[in-house]
């Protein structure tokens, strides 16, 4: 029996439809790490909040409007924790 070209499905289809499936994979996955990264920001923002009240840091330094303005301030860029003088 011979395949009629109706029932048979284009390479160029297939290959294709491979690469959506990949796409959508791919966007999945970006979307779900950005979602773990925003969780895992969120817990190291209220670790690092705790450890500025517990280890009395407040006493001399500020972060935002929390602090009493002796020492330097503290401040938090894309590359991690500095201080910088008011």
């Amino acid at each position: 029996m011979i395949a009629s070209s109706a029932t048979r499905v284009a390479p160029v289809e297939t290959a294709m439809a491979r690469r959506m499936v990949w796409l959508g994979l791919l966007a999945a996955l970006l979307i779900a790490a950005s979602c773990a990264q925003a969780q895992d920001r969120a817990t190291l923002v209220t670790q690092g909040s705790i450890v500025f009240r517990d280890q009395g840091c407040y006493g001399c330094h500020t972060v935002g409007a929390t602090g009493t303005p002796i020492a330097m301030r503290v401040t938090f860029t894309p590359s991690g924790l500095s201080s910088r003088a008011r």
